[in-house]
């Protein structure tokens, strides 16, 4: 009698746990070896960055989040501690579809050692692929960590402890790109002896980038090359094989003392514009995203900009977000000066401006002369830029 007893609850328990509602989504999580109280922040993918959905806290190691789907199709969402200092900033990727429960097990802090299963198969294939580096990632995670540690410190040290701290942080820098190229080495050769799927393409970008990010420093370049001639020519035409290119075959790029490349881009209207038409004029590009938390803080300092020049420089914000996310930002963030975009994301004309990162700036002479170039902001920093430059 005891014995059916138990064996029916733990039936009913199993029936409990597995069960979720056809117009609801699942993620679950244990995360064992960590403090109680820490934030575990949720994230849905809306094709160009994430978009909070929501929190929980962490107690006697378990966190869950139920999520209301947009549509019928699967997602993509961000999962992660990204603001806890003992946390990197980096978050797991996990797709799902309605009615599924996706569960997270993890025994530390380091977010990318953490296993998630569920029924997705791009979630099982970013899961085999992660395997091949798990712990390597885990090193990534600790280098990300102590990054953000020395960041926090430089904020209160006195001149020769920033020196200190600048020279710790070189060194992370350094290391971290020496684990990633273990890690790429790796992705490479599960990649030499798997098939052409959306997860190899998903893959390739990615290396793409690095090839394009570190030029010659990079070391696997040929074996990149290698795999993207594996694809066919209809996989070529695909979006993501076509950002690969851009990052194997780059465009050409503008540098200091040659003249602009130009391009068709609308303005929120709808109306064509050119950076020629600005031509007499100096002509600073922003290139941003409503993703990158620099480039959004940046925003109001080009307002500044805009209104003090405004009869010598034109500001131009050209956005690398697709035309649903460039139309909301520019909502939440209204812009008086030029902002435009061309529809092509990192593949139009921010590949003949491209620095690596964004916010990324390029300051054109009243003749269409590229002036200066550089990446980042910080505080006042695009105020000394122009003053230095127009001599103001």
């Amino acid at each position: 009698m005891i014995r059916n007893f138990l064996f029916f609850a733990a039936l009913c328990g199993l029936v409990a746990c597995q069960d979720v509602p056809s117009d609801r989504i699942v993620i679950e999580g244990r995360i064992d070896q960590v403090p109680d109280s820490v934030v575990v922040r949720f994230f849905r993918s809306n094709g160009d960055y994430g978009e909070p959905i929501g929190t929980d806290t962490l107690r006697d190691g378990r966190f869950s989040m139920t999520i209301t789907p947009l549509s019928d199709e699967s997602e993509l969402f961000y999962v992660g501690c990204p603001d806890h200092p003992n946390f990197p900033t980096a978050t797991l990727h996990v797709w799902a579809s309605p009615g599924e429960r996706v569960r997270i097990r993890g025994n530390n802090t380091l977010t990318r050692t953490w296993r998630v299963k569920g029924k997705h198969p791009a979630l099982r294939a970013e899961q085999r692929y992660i395997d091949v580096a798990r712990d390597l990632w885990g090193e990534c995670d600790r280098i990300n960590i102590e990054q953000r540690r020395v960041r926090s410190l430089a904020k209160t040290a006195t001149t020769e402890e920033r020196k200190v701290l600048a020279a710790k942080r070189d060194s992370l820098a350094e290391y971290e790109f020496r684990v990633k190229h273990r890690i790429d080495a790796l992705v490479i050769e599960l990649m030499q002896r798997s098939d052409v799927d959306d997860k190899y393409l998903e893959e390739l970008e990615g290396l793409a980038r690095m090839v394009r990010y570190e030029g010659e420093n990079y070391p696997h370049r040929e074996a990149v090359l290698a795999l993207y001639d594996r694809l066919s020519e209809e996989q070529r035409r695909l979006p993501v094989a076509r950002a690969a290119a851009m990052g194997l075959f780059p465009p050409k790029q503008v540098a200091v003392g040659e003249p602009l490349i130009d391009g068709v881009m609308l303005d929120l209207a709808g109306e064509n514009h050119s950076l020629s038409e600005l031509k007499g004029r100096y002509i600073l590009l922003d290139f941003w995203s409503n993703g990158c938390g620099p480039c959004v803080m940046a925003i109001p300092e080009m307002g500044e900009i805009a209104a003090q020049y405004a009869d010598c420089l034109a500001v131009v914000s050209i956005s690398i977000d697709t035309d649903k996310t460039w139309r909301e930002a520019s909502q939440e963030h209204p812009m008086t000066w030029f902002n435009w975009n061309d529809g092509r994301g990192e593949q139009g004309i921010y590949a003949h401006y491209y620095q690596g990162g964004i916010p990324s700036y390029t300051l054109l002479s009243p003749e269409g002369v590229v002036v200066k170039q550089w990446v980042g902001y910080g505080k006042g920093s695009l105020k000394r830029t122009i003053r230095e430059v127009l001599g103001e």
